[in-house]
């Protein structure tokens, strides 16, 4: 110790014993004699390369408060470290018997879990996933939409639809729950009564999402064509029926909602086109 080899040092310091009890329980601990409190590389013996308290121990929860046991039992100055045996054995007492609670399990891994066990068990916790990915739905739509362009003399716009789809009825029949998103279209030519309707409606039905859709026609009273929702007569041309079904927690891939959509376009655009050969337009 240093304190023992400088001259004129106090080789009976009883606090030089101290730092003896200290070596001594290094070496329980390491089978290695830690010789030098501060070594060639300017660490003290536990920290040091291959003789570290850490190689021996592993990854116990223990070493960072055995570590800082050992720095305060092995300082260079006899001054910083431990003074008395209720010291030391207080400091060891901390170290097998922690007052700061320790985990080693990584919190981001139980919320997972956690989240993982929500989603399994509670119903509304699924449905909010599920609610995420159907805003997908309408935004495919509504990129299909603008990539048809001009079509004139028709016309076609996107509307948005707060509550559509099945009714309560139908719903109950099928085993659905409930309605998670809902968009349409209306096709027609100005100033004519002749018009299409497109819906399209995502409903939940236990694990399952299902795209459905709804294509009517109708006729505006021709007097009354400025006053919206005025209907002289409506037909349905496809009632509701399922495009496709999808994992609620898995997005889909909307290619055969696009498709449907522009195929149900031309489909109206002939519809009126017969119509309007049919008959009067008013």
């Amino acid at each position: 110790m240093p304190e023992r080899r400088v001259l004129g040092g106090n080789r009976r310091d009883p606090r030089s014993e101290l730092t003896s009890i200290c070596a001594i329980l290094y070496y329980c601990i390491t089978s290695k004699a830690p010789i030098d409190l501060l070594g060639p590389d300017g660490k003290a013996p536990h920290r040091r390369i291959g003789y570290s308290i850490k190689e021996k121990l592993g990854a116990s929860p223990a070493i960072a408060r055995l570590e800082a046991f050992f720095d305060k039992g092995f300082y260079q100055n006899i001054d910083d470290r431990f003074q008395s045996i209720p010291e030391i054995t207080s400091r060891l007492e901390g170290v097998s018997n922690p007052a700061a609670k320790e985990t080693t399990e990584d919190p981001k891994l139980i919320a997972s879990r956690v989240e993982k066990l929500l989603l399994k068990h509670n119903r509304n916790v699924q449905l909010a996933e599920y609610k995420k990915i159907s805003g997908q739905l309408i935004a495919a739509l509504e990129s299909e939409l603008s990539t048809l362009g001009s079509l004139q003399p028709y016309s076609i716009h996107g509307i948005s639809l707060v509550l559509s789809g099945l009714s309560p009825a139908e719903m109950h029949a099928a085993g659905v729950e409930n309605t998670l998103a809902a968009w349409g279209a209306i096709l027609g030519i100005r100033d004519n009564p002749h018009k299409v309707t497109f819906v399209y409606s995502l409903i939940v039905k236990e694990t399952q999402c299902g795209v459905f859709h709804l294509m009517f026609k109708h006729m505006h009273d021709p007097k009354n064509a400025h006053l919206i929702g005025v209907v002289v007569e409506k037909t349905v041309i496809c009632n509701w029926e399922p495009i496709f079904w999808y994992d609620g927690l898995v997005a889909p891939d909307w290619t055969s909602v696009r498709a449907d959509f522009k195929a149900c376009v031309v489909e109206g655009m002939k519809i009126i086109e017969h119509d309007i050969m049919s008959g009067p337009t008013g």
